[in-house]
């Protein structure tokens, strides 16, 4: 087994073949642009949607590269997080001889406001810090190009302001891994970048260009 093992985790939102969500709605991780642009189903913006699509861009890529990627998710079905890092934990364990990286694809949605880039790492793994530290900067400039711009891209894992709760792919996968929050798919001109099939392309190759400069083992 080559030691370049890469588990990409495209999170949440399952639609079938047909096109029919099928994550209950008190679930979100969709947004409904109404006429305001031309997404999926019309005005529809599926998060794992978006986030399959540019995962399996970046597969391409890296495995054309030489990176050993298993994705931990599910086509089409919204496998929980619980079952993607045990599918990754267990490959790590049995398949992989303990070596490779978790990346995580996401894209994010707060009051139709917020814009920009995130990467996530664990406060306590000097490794994981080390990884999103180095490939932030390029990552991050691409969505600056395209007008997408976050105060503070770079950020420790913790879900609340008070530090007391680590987000749970960082904290419990066996590997060093990173989370990513692509743009903000509620928010209308980020919805239309991360819908551009050029820019899911441009995104890949960065993303890609950026880990090869990165110790990832």
């Amino acid at each position: 087994m080559s030691k370049k093992v890469l588990y990409i985790d495209a999170g949440h939102g399952g639609v079938d073949a047909a096109g029919n969500y099928t994550t209950p709605s008190t679930k979100g991780k969709f947004f409904d642009h109404k006429n305001a642009g031309t997404f999926h189903k019309g005005g529809i913006f599926y998060e794992g949607v978006f986030n399959r699509s540019l995962a399996n861009k970046f597969i391409q890529l890296a495995t054309d590269l030489g990176y050993h990627c298993v994705p931990v998710y599910d086509p089409i079905a919204d496998t929980s997080l619980g079952n993607r890092v045990e599918t990754a934990n267990k490959y790590f364990d049995e398949i992989a001889g303990k070596t490779g990286t978790y990346l995580s694809f996401h894209s994010n949605a707060f009051k139709s406001v917020n814009r920009g880039f995130n990467l996530f790492y664990h406060p306590y793994s000097e490794r994981g810090k080390r990884i999103a530290t180095k490939i932030v900067k390029p990552i991050q400039q691409l969505f600056i190009d395209n007008g997408s711009v976050s105060p503070q891209p770079l950020r420790e894992g913790y879900m609340d302001a008070a530090k007391t709760q680590i987000f749970y792919v960082l904290e419990a996968t066996k590997m060093p891994s990173i989370l990513f929050e692509f743009g903000f798919f509620d928010q209308i001109d980020d919805a239309k970048m991360l819908f551009s099939d050029k820019f899911q392309c441009d995104l890949a190759l960065k993303l890609i260009e950026s880990l090869q400069t990165a110790d990832l083992w």
